[in-house]
């Protein structure tokens, strides 16, 4: 009996420490800053895919679209405005009743707006240029499974970034 319970021991021990390693030997993203000479700069996992967009896509302001088919994982990024008069607390305002909204200040000193829908589909940022332009990033799964409250490879995706957007000098 305490050889049995000493081998179940053994292997659950075993079972942890692999799946630990796993996790841990995952490697971080790596991410490409890109400049749209300007109006914005930003962050963009290197090794995705990004699609060229078509004429109707750019109409409705839609700038990227990404994806890594493998992880399941999607970003978007479009623009919206220019707006007059927008503030980020009015965005942040005017997001609450459908999702958790934080403002952060990020390394470049550009004020940041995250946000999680409450449902569980999106999570993301939004940034405001001083022209009243709105950029929304916007990070999901493919196929639209919710999000997980611990999803390490998205979560450094939207880390990275929230501190590296920026708006150019003029």
């Amino acid at each position: 009996m305490k050889k049995n319970l000493a081998a179940l021991a053994l292997v659950l021990l075993f079972s942890v420490t692999a799946c630990l390693s796993a996790v841990l030997a995952e490697e971080a993203v790596k991410m490409e800053v890109v400049e749209i000479e300007g109006f914005i700069g930003f962050a963009l996992p290197s090794d995705w895919e990004y699609p060229l967009l078509n004429e109707e896509e750019q109409e409705q302001g839609m700038l990227i679209v990404g994806a890594d088919r493998e992880k399941n994982l999607m970003l978007t990024l479009s623009f919206h405005g220019p707006y007059r008069d927008v503030t980020t607390q009015a965005l942040m305002d005017e997001f609450q009743s459908y999702a958790n909204v934080e403002l952060v200040e990020n390394k470049h000193g550009t004020q940041v707006v995250r946000y999680e829908y409450l449902d569980g589909t999106l999570t993301g940022f939004y940034v405001l240029a001083d022209n009243g332009l709105v950029y929304a990033f916007s990070y999901g799964h493919l196929d639209g499974t919710l999000l997980q409250d611990d999803e390490p490879i998205l979560s450094q995706i939207l880390e990275d970034s929230v501190q590296i957007v920026y708006f150019p000098a003029e």
